[in-house]
């Protein structure tokens, strides 16, 4: 099976991820120096076109599969979310922030999960994680897309 990558970020607040949305952007949160130059640095492997999902931590859910369409950048965004944010880059929403999927749906629904005990174990959720690519397969993609994205007649 052809396996390509997905990038998940998660978010603290959902306000963050429907201003991202809105805004065709994301970034991460910024933090030490020496930090975020490692996040840079992998960041700098994300290529334009890769496939994105966001995790809203407050409301516990996948949220907006989305495709990348700019590399990182090594900057501050002090404009754009209520807090400070570095490393943005714009996306390509590919559904609403709206709509999403729990934890447990995840692990029932989508194949990458299947027979796993703990979905963190395939997607880490956590900050540290920010530019690490995961393995997904063109199935589990197809799946992400049918329960978050965009229904036909949906306005993005």
């Amino acid at each position: 099976m052809d396996q390509k990558k997905l990038f998940i970020f998660p978010s603290a607040t959902h306000l963050n991820i429907e201003i991202g949305v809105k805004c065709r952007k994301w970034a991460v949160s910024d933090i030490d120096e020496v930090t975020m130059r490692g996040r840079f640095t992998k960041s700098q492997k994300m290529e334009i076109g890769s496939r994105g999902l966001l995790y809203s931590h407050e409301n516990g859910q996948f949220t907006v599969p989305f495709i990348t369409r700019s590399k990182a950048k090594y900057e501050v965004v002090r404009d754009v979310w209520p807090e400070p944010w570095a490393l943005p880059f714009e996306i390509e929403p590919l559904g609403p922030s709206s709509r999403g999927e729990n934890l447990r749906a995840a692990k029932e629904f989508w194949p990458m999960f299947k027979g796993v005990s703990n979905v963190t174990q395939v997607a880490p959720l956590g900050g540290r994680y920010a530019f690490v690519a995961r393995p997904i397969s063109e199935d589990d993609w197809n799946q992400i897309i049918r329960m978050l994205g965009y229904k036909e007649g949906e306005v993005c």
